[in-house]
Parts: structure tokens; sequence; C-alpha cells
């Protein structure tokens, strides 16, 4: 199929977008080629790991901005909501690590966060999985963020702190994030009584 996937999670929009050219990125978007599917590993040093086929295509050539144009048209309408926010958390860097609130280009799918440091995609900065969402609270607890606009995301596992600059940016996060936490909390309900029924 056209989101058939290799071994290594690639599908052919993936490949497409990083090769070219935009006529055959344009036929398989026609034919249904999902442009929200991250690919499952890292296949080469110069690609990200989990990348969607719009973080695959180059800004550094011409024919590669159009590429990157049309997958970002096609993307947009599938994501839950996009914007910016400030993130808690450490980056490490070569002068070492760092924890603090850095704002983030985000895109929320409805598996996971997808950050950057810009709005051109250009720089991935890491990934929230949202499988395992249990919890949206607004306001977070944590210590001096640069707004009191704060929510916080609990996991089976973590808990992470996002801030907006203002209350109507954050309203919509908070919606949707607590809709895909439901859905989330459903989904393991209903593995935990199917397991309690085997047992």
């Amino acid at each position: 199929t056209v989101n058939h996937r290799t071994g290594a999670g690639t599908t052919p929009l993936h490949i497409a977008a990083a090769t070219g050219p935009r006529s055959i990125v344009q036929a398989l978007l026609h034919a249904g080629a999902s442009p929200i599917v991250a690919r499952e590993e890292k296949v080469g040093a110069l690609e990200q790991p989990l990348a969607l086929p719009v973080e695959l295509a180059t800004w550094r050539t011409r024919s590669g901005v159009t590429i990157r144009s049309l997958l970002w048209e096609a993307t947009l309408p599938k994501l839950v909501h996009c914007g910016w926010l400030y993130r808690l958390c450490t980056e490490r860097s070569f002068a070492g690590e760092r924890k603090g609130w850095f704002r983030r280009f985000v895109l929320l799918l409805p598996d996971q966060l997808r950050f950057f440091s810009d709005y051109k995609l250009r720089h991935y900065r890491g990934r929230i999985p949202l499988a395992s969402l249990r919890k949206v609270t607004s306001p977070s607890s944590e210590d001096s963020p640069p707004s009191e606009f704060t929510f916080e995301l609990a996991t089976t596992s973590h808990t992470m702190a996002l801030c907006s600059d203002t209350a109507e940016e954050r309203a919509p996060w908070l919606q949707h994030l607590r809709a895909l936490a439901s859905v989330s909390y459903t989904h393991l309900r209903a593995h935990e009584t199917r397991h309690e029924l085997v047992c």
C-alpha cells in the first residue's frame, strides 16, 4: 500500500520527502499517503529518529523548500493543534546541561507532542509520547515559569510542565490534551479489563 513501512519504519513518502522530486511527493499525497506517520527508527546519520516526512525535506535547496511547503500544507490539517509553548526540561549542549523553560514550536499529533526550535521545523527538540497520558492539570506547581498560564501532563511514569503566553493560547492545548488523556485512559482500562478476564 501507499503507507507500507520498511523494516526501519520508513514509508514511500519519507523517501520521496528526503530525495524528491516534488511530483512524486505530490502523487503519493494524492494517493493517500499519510504525512503524519513518524518513522520508527533512525535510518541515517543526518536524519532525525521518528521523523515526519516534512522534517526530512531539506530547507537548503529551492526544490527542498518547495517539497517542505507541499508537505506542510498536507500536514497542517492532520494536526490536532500546533503553536508556541514553553517546556521545562534539561537540554544538553557542548557547554553542558542546563535546566530551564525553553520556548518551542509544538506539533500535537494524536499520539505525540513534537518540539522544534523554530516554526519551520528545521531543528527537532524531542517529543512526548501520549499513549500513556493520564491527566492534564493546570496550573503547574513548578517554580519561575515564563507566565502564569502553566499546565502539566502526567503519564504513567513522568510529569511534564508546559506554559503558554496567554490564557487564550493555553485553552485549546488543555482542551485537546484532556480529550486525548480521556481516550488514553479508556484504552488502558479496556486493556486491563481484558487482562483480568484472561487471568
